[in-house]
């Protein structure tokens, strides 16, 4: 009688859980319970209950296509992320973070601005050591990424003593949890999930990730057969002292520029920036290290080093908008909407306040062919003392070269046909002009001696490569 209500209340239990198709039958919790005795967990304790069981109910049936793509691509990266957990003394089942996370992807961006396969937000990611702006993203790179969520899980672990609070505390941060400990007198997990005193994410967290990490231990025992695992990237680290660009990299090497791209994706761009008095690591199929070190000399980019940059506030007038606020101060709505962490594009209120970037350097933005160097703009001038000592000489220079065109005399002007001149207008930036012309943006600042944080002002002359 005692069996038959246990019975009763646990599909009882199951058939109210909205994401659930159909209740965990006795076959399947037999499953489940046989696995627990086959496998070692670590040091992260494993408990079914009703939450968990309606997850892996949910990844056998409606997102079961997911599991398996994740599983898929899961195994590219597993052996690495777990040698580095093993190292530090840290559960090595907590690869199963970037599983229900980022499903093993860098490409990963979520609703609350988090990034890569650990789905750190910009603020985690600088307090442990990951480098985040607009040319390089660490949250993406496997190894830094892994090595930062080892830290942080470390310092949850010793705050909480537990890791289903550690869990929680990654998911919606470690002063929340503090807080409803304080308040509610209550150290455990599964009490807060069962009084719902969590944010729903949160409720579900650590069931999702037990499920995932009892799926992807045996994923045959749940449904799961005939996997097309993903092959582990063979790379090595090669150190690079100057800023290179990866696309003239990868031609040297001979392999596609994708490829590499999918070794490096910490960088934003094709260049891979070096700063003054820095080293930085790039990595390379195995095979191909020797000749990744033979052609580095010939892919080293001239691309100028990033100038400095300084912030200000400015404050949100009736009539404003984000485009003309960018506009106005030489900047991009993406990156306003990055410093400023806007959840909209569309709606700002009067009164605020925007924290705007902007630079101190102005660099050259006449071509070296065009005007002779005694003519260039020097990046330490001001504007006002730049119109006044180019704008009449670059006017008589370009008429005078445009005439000699046109003459008889094209031995005494030597111009490259392949060249364009255009003049900049309103509204351009670097990224737009490039793509007007169906050109890279490297190919276009390296071709005017300018750097990916270079300032352009309409009325001046930039020349468009082939």
């Amino acid at each position: 009688m005692s069996k038959f209500i246990l019975l009763i209340l646990f599909v009882s239990s199951c058939s109210y859980l909205p994401i659930s198709q159909a209740p965990l039958n006795k076959k399947d919790k037999k499953i489940v319970e046989k696995n627990l005795k086959d496998i070692s967990f670590g040091k992260i304790p494993v408990q079914i209950n009703k939450y968990v069981l309606k997850w892996i109910t949910y990844y056998k049936g409606r997102g079961h296509k997911h599991m398996r793509r994740y599983l898929s691509r899961a195994n590219r990266y597993q052996f690495l992320m777990q040698s580095l957990l093993k190292k530090e003394s840290v559960p090595t089942d907590l690869i199963y973070v970037p599983l229900i996370e980022s499903g093993f992807t860098s490409h990963a961006y979520s609703h609350a601005s988090a990034v890569g396969y650990w789905q750190f937000i910009k603020g985690t990611a600088t307090r442990y050591g990951l480098r985040v702006d607009d040319l390089v993203d660490d949250r993406k790179d496997p190894v830094l990424s892994t090595k930062a969520a080892i830290k942080y899980f470390k310092d949850l672990h010793n705050m909480f003593d537990d890791w289903y609070l550690g869990l929680a505390a990654y998911n919606s941060g470690e002063n929340r949890i503090k807080r409803y400990i304080k308040k509610y007198k209550i150290k455990n997990y599964w009490t807060f999930v069962k009084r719902r005193i969590l944010p729903r994410e949160t409720r579900n967290y650590v069931p999702k990730f037990l499920a995932a990490l009892l799926i992807a231990k045996n994923p045959e025992m749940y449904g799961f057969h005939n996997i097309k695992y993903k092959k582990p990237f063979a790379s090595d680290y090669i150190t690079i002292k100057k800023s290179i660009s990866l696309k003239l990299l990868s031609k040297e090497m001979k392999v596609s520029f994708s490829d590499l791209r999918a070794l490096n994706p910490r960088y934003l761009t094709d260049l891979a920036p070096v700063k003054k008095g820095k080293k930085v690591s790039i990595r390379v199929p195995t095979s191909l290290r020797s000749l990744a070190l033979k052609s580095l000399n010939k892919s080293y980019s001239k691309v100028p080093l990033l100038s400095y940059s300084y912030y200000f506030y400015y404050r949100v007038k009736r009539g404003d908008n984000l485009g003309r606020i960018a506009r106005k101060f030489r900047s991009r709505i993406s990156t306003l909407v990055r410093l400023n962490r806007l959840k909209s594009r569309h709606f700002l209120r009067i009164g605020k306040k925007l924290k705007i970037r902007r630079r101190t350097r102005i660099t050259s933005l006449v071509a070296k062919n065009l005007i002779k160097r005694k003519n260039l703009i020097k990046r330490k001038k001001t504007t006002r003392k730049i119109r006044k000592k180019t704008t009449r000489k670059r006017k008589k220079t370009i008429k005078q070269r445009s005439l000699s065109s046109l003459s008889k005399s094209k031995k005494k002007y030597k111009f490259k046909k392949r060249n364009k001149i255009y003049k900049i207008k309103k509204g351009d930036t670097l990224s737009r002009i490039a793509k007007k012309f169906r050109i890279s943006t490297f190919k276009l600042i390296k071709k005017n001696r300018l750097s990916y944080n270079s300032k352009i002002f309409s009325g001046r002359y930039l020349v468009i490569p082939k």
